[in-house]
């Protein structure tokens, strides 16, 4: 490539590599270049991951299925990566799902990028934060009520035309958020977390405007179509 477009190269690769993460729902980088004039000419990263190889939300068997996927999805992770910190949403995506941690951290993990996910949301939508809480348009001071999680959450699921229940996810967050401990079975544990995930493949999707085959976490044999 020709020496003035370096840097919109190496911005590429990283962006690509964002983006496979989640189709493939592993840790993706970039590991390193090559190049003269630059500083420093040869750069190499020490890279390590993990790879979900079982539990993909794109068929990584299929290359024809991840290159549609990377083309579908580029336009509107382009305009909304910035907005919605894909970077680290993408991420949290990923570490939610590694397999070494305890239930209750995997869980704790994927509140937490629903809370990452609601903010950039209510951000993106021009809410005022006031005194650590969102509050309705027009608000100016702290006596005007405040959104609360699962509002913001209902308005940023109802924008990509879902409306998933999320009474039990909200009543789990609350608890593991607040005490560190559920009553819960581990049956339950595994059951919310599942459907925690299944919501967000599907989000994540569908803000990203991709159509076509997808897997879902409770059925990774199974594919479901966007």
């Amino acid at each position: 490539i020709p020496e003035d477009q370096f840097n919109d190269a190496d911005t590429l690769a990283s962006e690509v590599a964002s983006l496979l993460s989640l189709a493939t729902c592993s840790m993706v980088t970039k590991f390193g270049y090559e190049f003269k004039n630059t500083k420093p000419e040869t750069k190499v990263n020490a890279v390590f991951g993990q790879l979900l190889y079982f539990r993909p939300l794109i068929d990584t068997k299929n290359g024809s299925s991840i290159r549609r996927f990377l083309e579908l999805t580029w336009p509107a992770y382009h305009s909304l990566k910035t907005y919605r910190k894909f970077n680290i949403a993408f991420q949290y995506f990923v570490w939610s799902q590694l397999n070494e941690e305890p239930i209750e951290l995997s869980l704790v993990t994927t509140f937490v990028l629903y809370e990452n996910l609601k903010h950039t949301f209510a951000i993106k939508q021009g809410y005022p934060f006031i005194n650590g809480f969102f509050r309705p348009h027009g608000a100016t001071t702290s006596k005007a009520r405040t959104k609360g999680f699962k509002e913001l959450l209902q308005e940023m699921f109802n924008a990509v035309r879902m409306t998933p229940n999320l009474d039990a996810i909200i009543s789990l967050r609350n608890e593991l958020i607040h005490s560190g401990i559920s009553k819960l079975s581990l049956p339950k544990y595994i059951d919310i977390y599942t459907e925690c995930h299944d919501i967000l493949r599907e989000y994540l999707l569908k803000l990203l405007q991709y159509t076509g085959p997808y897997f879902p976490y409770s059925s990774p044999n199974k594919p479901a179509v966007i």
